[in-house]
């Protein structure tokens, strides 16, 4: 999704990863630089791509993929709270929907509302796909079943029928108004398996710095550094030169500029480090090499020695202490 803010090469980076992701689900229709360049991403979406293969695409991405909503969604309370959380920081992610939430009897209505950028069939149906795609990964597929979905377009025919099969929703119900999706007041109601009060604290806090951010525009070259950092950490050691080219300028001009700003390329990368380490070590599932790997160093000895840095005791510690409190 387009981030608010963001320059036009980085939202070209993200309507490609898009297009990506469309592959995944059997699009294989190839959308070019130049065409996202020359057009609206909307109207591409409306007149070059398959019927709901947005949907479907983000109904694919992994869990995680929006670390910030995605790990805030899953340690509240329960999965309202959740939605919750992720309606009030979707603005750090997005700059195109939000929802209204709708009590309605026994449902809950999540009604898509647009709150700037470009409204379209396909902000609507990415911003469903992708919040199912994350609200299944808290609860599980069977668990968090959706009631239906409702969508702004018509109904696309039997030719989408496929892609309907992998958005696994029993009901979606076309030429609404507004697009929306619907759940059960119990699901609504239903304690979060991934509840942990004290990382949700953390995440807040780092959450409502980055909401600051986002509605001061532009935003800070700081936070652009940190949101290109995030996706080069796994399985490397990301260098200003690389985070410089990504936005078109020079490492020495960058790091004069964050500079001006009180902070340094190293201090950002490193804080980012320390951030994710606290969500990493809070998954039992992760191995230090894997926790290692996910934060781009070298070898685990390297990560031991920077989270004794940080924390003053070593990972293996605080993996422990952290698991014993969810």
């Amino acid at each position: 999704m387009i981030e608010r803010g963001a320059d036009p090469e980085g939202a070209l980076r993200s309507m490609m990863v898009v297009v990506d992701a469309m592959a995944t689900v059997g699009v294989d229709r190839k959308v070019s630089r130049e065409a996202i360049q020359a057009g609206s991403w909307g109207a591409l979406y409306d007149r070059e791509l398959t019927p709901l293969s947005g949907l479907c695409a983000a109904l694919m991405m992994p869990f995680g993929t929006y670390e910030l909503v995605d790990f805030l969604g899953a340690s509240a309370p329960t999965v309202g709270e959740g939605f919750g959380r992720l309606i009030k920081y979707l603005p750090v992610v997005s700059s195109y929907n939000t929802f209204v939430t709708e009590m309605l009897g026994d449902e809950v209505r999540l009604r898509a509302t647009h709150i700037g950028g470009e409204a379209s069939w396909f902000s609507d149906e990415w911003l469903l796909g992708a919040t199912v795609r994350g609200f299944r990964g808290i609860v599980g597929i069977d668990t968090f079943q959706v009631r239906r979905l409702e969508l702004r377009r018509k109904d696309p025919g039997s030719n989408v029928s496929s892609f309907v099969e992998q958005a696994m929703v029993p009901r979606i119900v076309y030429g609404q108004a507004s697009a929306a999706l619907v759940l059960s007041r119990e699901l609504w109601e239903m304690p979060s398996p991934r509840a942990n009060s004290r990382l949700h604290e953390v995440l807040l806090m780092h959450a409502d710095e980055l909401l600051r951010e986002t509605n001061n525009k532009p935003p800070s070259l700081a936070h652009r550094v940190r949101q290109e950092l995030v996706p080069e950490l796994r399985g490397g050691d990301p260098t200003v030169q690389t985070v410089a080219k990504k936005l078109a300028t020079t490492p020495r001009t960058l790091q004069r500029r964050l500079s001006e700003e009180g902070t340094s390329f190293i201090e950002i990368l490193d804080k980012i480090r320390a951030e994710l380490s606290t969500r990493y070590l809070a998954d039992p599932a992760l191995s230090m090499t894997e926790v290692a790997f996910l934060l781009g160093f070298s070898e685990p000895s390297a990560f031991a020695r920077a989270h004794r840095r940080w924390f003053g005791r070593a990972p293996r510690e605080r993996s422990a202490l952290t698991q014993t409190i969810q």
